[in-house]
């Protein structure tokens, strides 16, 4: 049926299941002179994603003859399992419980946000199921959300509600986010996934990360805040990489230097693993009183790129250092900092390298040589 919006002084066909089609051609060519409506629809059955019986366009409603679309919202209900085997692009998903399977090799695209509830999950063997959410990643509150072996990368924020939990459940498939926020329970004890970063960590819940090692990139400066709950309101972490910045080992020595602008400011209480702070590019500022045991290897390297600064902590070392040439820069501005163990132990600065004492102690149990 052909009827006539009284908002526009033209012809458009009314939407109904069978005219889609029509409807998409319509507002591919009016697409800046008329809003063009997307559909939400609901997972009715367990099966396929590319079954039109695994749909329908109302919650509790029939199958919808039609496939979601790029521009669609898809709704994963309680007890039901939707199996991905191809490529697909949607709009936003929310999860009200069920299983969203990636069951083959295939890439979901989610333009919008995702989002998780009550029990819901992701599950999927390796690598080559990827999921990537242009938007923000939301786990709502009280929900009990798993995440299994795909690769997961959210540009937005992946933010945990209060008394939602997020377990890392099967596989070593890193997952990547922009900025991370937690006020729930992050678990990834039992697979001690990589975790890679990009923007600001805020932990106001418990962060278990296990034996997972947590990277942050990007060529932007960044913070860790929150307040933790449980032991003693630490943030615990067992290795921090730090890869801030844009310069390779064949940059120009300005351009690695520059890479030291690039700051990862840690503002709240952590622990890190001993020996387990590895930096590549940019600067690690300990603006907290953590207390942190970065030099446990007789060959602890600061690259050019990189710059470790402390700024009101403690850190500490367990190892001798006969000769370390500091190829970067050591600074601090507040707190001790102690390096070395035995009194032949020295500090020396290479070419490129630098030490900057402006506050603060810093102990050398030997001496400082150029």
């Amino acid at each position: 049926m052909i009827k006539k919006n009284p908002q526009y002084p033209i012809l458009i066909a009314e939407r109904s299941v069978a005219k889609k089609p029509l409807f998409i051609f319509l507002c591919a060519m009016l697409l800046g002179s008329l809003p063009c409506f997307s559909a939400t629809y609901y997972s009715r059955a367990t099966g396929s994603w590319a079954l039109t019986s695994t749909w329908s366009l109302s919650a509790g409603g029939g199958a919808a003859g039609t496939l979601p679309a790029a521009g669609d919202d898809v709704v994963i209900t309680s007890g039901k399992t939707v199996n991905i085997l191809s490529n697909k692009t949607i709009a936003n998903v929310t999860m009200e419980g069920g299983t969203l399977n990636f069951s083959a090799t295939s890439t979901l695209s989610v333009t919008g946000d995702f989002s998780m509830n009550n029990t819901s999950v992701i599950s999927g063997n390796g690598a080559d199921r990827i999921m990537n959410v242009t938007g923000d990643f939301f786990v709502k509150p009280s929900a009990n959300a798993s995440i299994g072996n795909i690769f997961l990368s959210v540009a937005g924020t992946f933010s945990i509600a209060s008394a939602a939990t997020v377990n890392l459940t099967t596989g070593i498939t890193s997952k990547t986010f922009g900025h991370f926020i937690n006020n729930g329970t992050w678990d990834n004890t039992l697979f001690n996934v990589l975790i890679s970063i990009s923007g600001n960590f805020e932990n106001n819940g418990t962060f278990a990360n296990g034996l997972g090692r947590v990277f942050f990139k990007g060529a932007t400066s960044n913070t860790i805040t929150g307040t933790a709950t449980g032991t003693s309101g630490i943030t615990t972490f067992n290795a921090i990489d730090v890869t801030k910045g844009l310069s390779t080992t064949t940059s120009t020595l300005a351009d690695q230097l520059a890479d030291q602008n690039y700051i990862l400011d840690v503002q709240t209480i952590i622990s890190i693993g001993e020996g387990n702070l590895n930096l590549l590019r940019g600067t690690f500022k300990l603006s907290s009183a953590s207390t942190i045991v970065p030099f446990s290897a007789t060959n602890y390297d600061i690259p050019t790129a990189a710059r470790l600064w402390n700024n009101g902590g403690t850190m500490n070392s367990t190892v001798s250092f006969k000769d370390w040439l500091l190829s970067g820069t050591l600074q601090n501005s507040a707190g001790t900092i102690t390096v070395g163990v035995e009194v032949n132990d020295r500090l020396g600065p290479d070419p490129t390298g630098a030490v900057v004492i402006s506050g603060g102690a810093v102990n050398v149990a030997g001496r400082i040589s150029n």
